[in-house]
């Protein structure tokens, strides 16, 4: 009992400085929340995932737009199913989801805080920390969106991630792990999570054996979910679809994206809906009607196939503009990207987007200033490297300001590392001008004395 009043004490007394940040940040959001209201929606897909969580807890069947769907992993769904249990289902489960979502907006930093912590002085953790004062943060923190949990999961993520790679314990795995986990069951393009840190892990001489152990574990994890939602899918559509059959609309809307694209007349889809629908004549009814849940699915399915036509075609016929597009605008359209649609601070909307141009700027200057410095280079080089696939996973499909916000943690913590090197070369230089000086001063004094 004395040593966990120990630990306790200990605690308040290393992180005293971040708690105080923590109370300004859930007030911030506790401000944004009182001035929008507990029922404030972007009435788009906000409101989609609330009512697939209601019909959830009603009816213990996933949906989305009304019909049972695949489209979505479970997770935001099953999450507002909960609350439903404890608020039920009417006005006021509001306030409790978006008390729940400002209080993981909050520790997200807090997250954060602890992931620099792992390698760095408190002063630069201290200092990115700050960072999450930005209002569009609070403002999306306010919307019952998968953007804030899965903020606050990426945060957990390189919190555990880093304890990995420094402490090489349990504890650090089972972090990284769950929420990993967690986070691919809020969005399927999180399961790269589970393999971006093998390169770190290896580099930092993480022991073979308890990785290969870890390993088999989360496999065995995601398969305990991936099978029978395999077999759930299957049942519904008659289709293996191991996550989401999601993946056609983000795709057909990201080839609008960059220069160069091919109109609409040049690819048609009207075949397209023709052979979709030709291919699945075996699930209509005993009428000879597709049921509503078909349509949807067929829908998206339909958007796939058009996309990757329109892909093949704009690589045959423009291919310069396509790489243009692929590699360098989509990915560049996410680097200030600032998901705040509703500028309720007036005048703070192109400031916040300065204001990420700069954190990008200073996390890839990160990438040289840890080498000169020779610290956190592991570290450093693994969250560049995590941001920078994870951008062009999205590149690939559709680039959107929502999940631009998702990544800031890795360019903060990356800055994290920057701050404390640059410190370190700025003393090297002090250290060299000053040994310098003492150089000459006594060069000078031995002609004097001479």
């Amino acid at each position: 009992m004395q040593g966990a009043f120990q630990r306790r004490n200990d605690f308040f007394r290393n992180h005293w400085v971040m708690l105080i940040i923590l109370w300004l940040l859930f007030f911030e959001r506790l401000w944004m929340l009182s001035h929008l209201g507990p029922s404030y929606s972007l009435k788009s897909d906000d409101l989609s995932y609330l009512k697939a969580g209601i019909t959830l807890f009603r009816t213990g069947t996933l949906t989305m737009h009304g019909v049972i769907s695949a489209q979505i992993m479970p997770g935001l769904p099953a999450l507002i199913a909960f609350f439903c249990t404890i608020f039920g289902t009417g006005s006021g489960l509001w306030l409790p989801l978006k008390l729940a979502w400002c209080i993981m907006g909050t520790l997200a930093a807090f997250f954060t805080y602890l992931a620099i912590r792992e390698k760095a002085p408190a002063y630069a953790a201290l200092i990115v920390a700050c960072f999450f004062f930005v209002p569009d943060f609070a403002w999306q923190d306010n919307l019952i969106l998968t953007e804030t949990p899965y903020l606050f999961l990426v945060s957990l993520y390189l919190y555990g991630t880093m304890r990995m790679g420094n402490r090489k314990d349990w504890t650090g795995f089972v972090i990284m792990a769950l929420s990993a986990y967690l986070a691919f069951m809020l969005k399927a393009q999180a399961i790269c999570l589970f393999f971006l840190p093998l390169p770190y892990l290896w580099i930092k001489k993480y022991p073979s054996t308890r990785l290969y152990l870890q390993a088999f574990m989360v496999f065995i994890a995601l398969l305990a979910f991936m099978l029978p939602w395999s077999v759930r899918n299957y049942k519904h559509f008659r289709a293996y679809i191991p996550t989401t059959y999601g993946i056609g609309n983000p795709l057909l809307l990201g080839t609008y994206q960059g220069v160069g694209y091919p109109s609409d007349d040049e690819v048609s889809r009207q075949p397209f809906i023709d052979e979709t629908y030709a291919e699945h004549a075996f699930l209509k009814d005993k009428d000879g009607k597709f049921a509503p849940k078909y349509k949807r699915y067929f829908e998206l399915l339909v958007d796939e196939k058009l996309a990757r036509a329109r892909m093949v075609y704009w690589w045959k016929h423009d291919r310069d503009s396509m790489l243009k597009s692929y590699l360098w605008l989509k990915p560049k359209s996410m680097i200030g990207a600032s998901f705040y649609w509703d500028e309720v601070i007036p005048k703070t909307k192109y400031p916040i987007i300065h204001l990420r141009q700069i954190d990008f700027t200073l996390a890839m200057a990160a990438a040289v200033v840890v080498l000169l410095a020779k610290k956190t280079v592991a570290e450093t080089y693994f969250v560049l490297f995590a941001y920078w696939v994870q951008v062009y996973m999205y590149a690939y499909a559709y680039v959107f300001d929502r999940y631009a916000q998702t990544l800031l943690p890795y360019r903060y913590v990356a800055i994290g590392f920057l701050i404390p090197a640059a410190v370190e070369i700025i003393r090297r230089l002090q250290r060299y001008i000053r040994g310098k000086r003492a150089y000459r001063e006594g060069l000078k004094k031995q002609k004097t004395e001479n």
